[in-house]
């Protein structure tokens, strides 16, 4: 594991947190107790199927894609929960308590909104090209990504800090969360073996409207 790898992997410390954020874009927890419980991964994970998927090959910010996606909350216009059962009850685990306190702590503002949410899913060869957060909604602050692939190969999430700085490398493992810093350039390398699948989300103080929503052309990714 090289040192910016070990920086940006850790316990749960919100200052901590806020330093590797700033500096390098990302942090990634391991261990599925920090802040989820073992059986609040298992609810989350049963109802992934029930969302509905579509095949995404151009992403919101215009980079190039490869994914599977079932939406829990789009942003086209401002953050609207599709109306799907498995949807509603994801976005109720995604807003407990300590989840909530997590947000708090990133943004320092309250009240704190999940502008948009989705589960991602990459097979062999699927991937997520180079893109900023930001480019689709300049309210994103922080993209969290829950892990719940668990024998794939590839897929390393790549983040790129600014002035030159090495490039910082993750391979998220089973119930790890990764959060992100929305300000930063990042990327998911080619699946290679077996499937990716990860809850990815935004959080932000902005409960409005969306005041850079995608072109026509990609209004349906």
């Amino acid at each position: 594991m090289n040192s910016e790898r070990r920086k940006a992997v850790f316990d749960y410390d919100a200052e901590e947190m806020h330093h590797v954020l700033n500096e390098q874009g990302v942090v990634m927890f391991q261990g599925e107790d920090q802040l989820l419980k073992h059986e609040e991964w298992g609810r989350l994970a049963a109802h992934i199927p029930g969302l509905s998927s579509e095949s995404v090959v151009i992403g919101d910010a215009g980079e190039r894609n490869e994914v599977g996606v079932g939406r829990i909350v789009t942003d086209v216009d401002r953050p609207r929960v599709v109306d799907n059962s498995a949807a509603k009850a994801i976005l109720q685990l995604l807003r407990g308590s300590k989840l909530m306190a997590l947000y708090s702590s990133l943004i320092k503002s309250e009240p704190v909104c999940i502008r948009r949410a989705q589960v991602n899913r990459m097979e062999v060869g699927g991937f997520a090209g180079r893109h900023l957060d930001v480019a689709s909604n300049p309210n994103y602050e922080y993209s969290i990504a829950l892990q719940f692939g668990e024998s794939f190969q590839g897929g390393e999430f790549v983040v790129y800090p600014p002035n030159g700085q090495a490039p910082v490398v993750l391979k998220p493992t089973l119930y790890s969360m990764t959060i992100s810093n929305c300000r930063f350039p990042h990327e998911v390398r080619e699946v290679t073996f077996g499937v990716r699948v990860s809850l990815v989300y935004f959080v932000s103080h902005s409960h409005g409207a969306n005041p850079n929503p995608p072109p026509p052309s990609i209004l349906k990714n």
